[in-house]
């Protein structure tokens, strides 16, 4: 699933309608802060399986990844848009 600014979900189609709103809105207000750090991003992709989630941030030749898995879908999705976040910095 696409989403503006180059943002792409996958494996949130399951998500109750609830709780894909309040990921949405994570997933945005880390995608701005990692754009912030890299300049424009060419992509900011974030992959759902099951209890873990990877991100993936690109910027012409930056790149920056991260992974987290937790029980709680919210708490993994923070940790891993957190340290995609903090290892896009300068």
């Amino acid at each position: 699933m696409k989403l503006g600014g180059g943002i792409t979900l996958e494996g949130f189609e399951e998500l109750e309608p609830a709780k894909f709103v309040v990921a949405r809105k994570i997933i945005g207000i880390y995608a701005r802060k990692t754009s912030d750090s890299f300049g424009k991003l060419d992509s900011f992709i974030v992959a759902k399986t099951g209890n873990s989630i990877k991100v993936s941030a690109k910027c012409g030749e930056k790149t920056s990844e991260a992974f987290s898995e937790d029980s709680n879908m919210f708490i993994a999705l923070s940790r891993a848009l957190s340290e995609a976040a903090e290892k896009a910095k300068p």
